[in-house]
């Protein structure tokens, strides 16, 4: 028997529901944790410290666990509809799977990556990835215990993977500036077009070669590219005939707002969100592609 669909309201009740319990494990979680750092810091008891970590560790696993059942209703009932919408029905979604990333110059120290909302497919004869990524550093610090490494985030946004259709002959990277990056990053291709080196570091292991990749035709593109991303954008058209681009905006793909969850709005602003990526595809890799 073939499964009934759910209509709006249905689906707005069950949404609501999971986001009301996730939220009531979250602050119940973050409550436990501010006892555990109290106890631990401020009482010193070590039997109370451990008995609010135990407490915290499980509030956070049905956090966790919340949080996922809303992810994997949202997959099955909005998002993979929304994806089929806009990039047809050739995409794949994993919503817990995060993208390999390729290289970028980013003015910044890493060393690995995280990430979820794994999106692959074709998209007007393109190959293309597109996920959540976290650029994840150590850093050191000294407490009493002597010296400890902590992980922080260097980028959060995401991550696109372009297919070429044909590969470069050198790897070239277009990096966006922010503020105080011109003393970490320099260029070492002299661009002609002042607005355009104005606003772009551009790096290549081979600079003459890249001369004949970066057209001013090219150069229009990006430009248009990253006025439609939201923070700064990160690029690379390599040798393996890929094409990365990173976008530091301190977002996530389908975050549920706050307040009383509307499906007919939430799949617009997913439609919406989507399309940009969509733009930016068919900006970089249209019909005059000739990278």
């Amino acid at each position: 028997m073939e499964e009934k669909k759910m209509t709006d309201g249905q689906l707005e009740a069950k949404l609501n529901s999971l986001h009301s319990k996730e939220t009531k494990w979250k602050v119940l979680a973050i409550c436990a944790f501010v006892l555990t750092f109290i106890s631990g810091v401020v009482t010193g008891n070590v039997l109370v410290f451990l008995l609010f970590l135990v407490i915290m560790l499980v509030l956070g696993c049905f956090w966790i666990k919340r949080n996922n059942e809303i992810k994997e209703f949202l997959s099955d009932n909005v998002i993979n509809g929304v994806l089929e919408e806009v990039f047809g029905d050739s995409v794949e979604y994993k919503p817990f799977e995060k993208l390999n990333p390729g290289g970028v110059v980013v003015p910044f120290h890493y060393i690995g990556s995280e990430g979820e909302n794994h999106i692959k497919g074709v998209y007007k004869g393109v190959n293309f990835e597109l996920g959540d990524i976290r650029l994840i550093d150590e850093e050191e610090y000294t407490n009493e215990d002597g010296v400890s490494t902590s992980k922080v985030t260097r980028l959060k946004g995401q991550w696109l993977i372009c297919d070429l259709d044909n590969a470069p002959a050198c790897n070239v990277y277009v990096s966006e500036w922010e503020r105080n990056d011109r003393s970490i990053m320099t260029s070492d291709v002299i661009i002609a077009d002042d607005k355009f080196s104005e606003r772009f570091c551009v790096r290549s292991d081979n600079p003459q070669e890249a001369y004949k990749i970066l057209t001013p035709q090219l150069m229009e593109r990006i430009s248009a590219a990253a006025d439609k991303c939201e923070g700064t954008v990160y690029l690379s058209f390599l040798r393996n005939g890929k094409m990365n681009i990173a976008m530091k905006n301190e977002h996530e793909l389908f975050e549920l707002q706050k307040g009383r969850i509307d499906v007919e709005a939430l799949h617009e602003r997913f439609r919406v969100e989507l399309s940009g990526f969509a733009e930016i595809i068919d900006i970089l890799c249209g019909e005059e592609r000739n990278v």
